[in-house]
């Protein structure tokens, strides 16, 4: 199998260089689908909060929304003012290191 005039240390080199590639494929493969389906969950879900947002104005003045609903809805309204007037809190959103200010249509 190994000709004499071949260097047999380098052939060993080689053949572990074929193996650890293809134990690396082998794991980045099989990890890749899980990930895969990961990222493609979280782009829907991502998806479906942009894609269906309502105003809270909108959702407290509909007469289908439940008055358990309202009720919180109309809190939380109280609760922001209450942080914009004495605490002066900005709306505010940090990620991935930036900061950016958030619309208030949709709080």
């Amino acid at each position: 199998m190994i000709e004499s005039g071949k260097n047999p240390g380098k052939l060993n080199r080689l053949r572990k260089w074929v193996i650890a590639i293809t134990l690396l494929l082998v794991v980045v493969a099989v990890s890749g689908c899980q990930t895969l389906s990961f990222y493609g969950q979280a782009i829907k879900g991502q998806y479906q909060l942009l894609a269906y947002r309502q105003s809270v104005e909108k959702l407290v003045a509909d007469p289908g929304t439940t008055a358990r609903l309202k009720n919180q809805l109309e809190l939380l309204q109280k609760l922001r003012a209450f942080a914009d007037k004495e605490l002066k809190a900005e709306d505010v959103v940090v990620s991935a290191g930036r900061q950016s200010r958030l619309s208030r249509l949709f709080l």
